[in-house]
């Protein structure tokens, strides 16, 4: 089962297609969710970053602290929505998931900070 996945993700490569839409396994979606979410969490450094510079000393104090706030929300968060499949093969899925989702909202949010300033 994990060969045709693994085929049918280099087909959809070779394809110019994305190999997650084919993903057929909870390891192949969780393994797209994990790239998806680092993706995310390399957008959401990079508007940080970017917003950082832009900010009074002060501000980028309470930027470091709100940020810190946040990461605790989502990971608390993210264990509470794959709650829902506790003990389930899909229970790791599904916090993968929340967190690639809630990372890129904030990743979106910190960039309008930064449209802002």
């Amino acid at each position: 089962m994990a060969g045709l996945a693994l085929l049918a993700a280099a087909t959809a490569r070779a394809e110019g297609e994305d190999p997650c839409a084919a993903a057929a396994t909870t390891a192949a979606m969780r393994s797209c969710e994990e790239a998806r979410l680092r993706r995310a969490e390399e957008a959401m450094a990079v508007a940080y970053a970017a917003l950082a510079q832009h900010l009074s000393k002060g501000r980028r104090e309470r930027l470091k602290s709100s940020q810190q706030a946040w990461l605790r929300f989502r990971d608390a968060d993210a264990v509470f929505q794959a709650n829902a499949a506790e003990g389930g093969t899909l229970a790791p899925l599904l916090e993968t998931t929340a967190r690639a989702d809630l990372t890129e909202a904030r990743a979106d949010a910190l960039r309008r900070a930064l449209d802002s300033q």
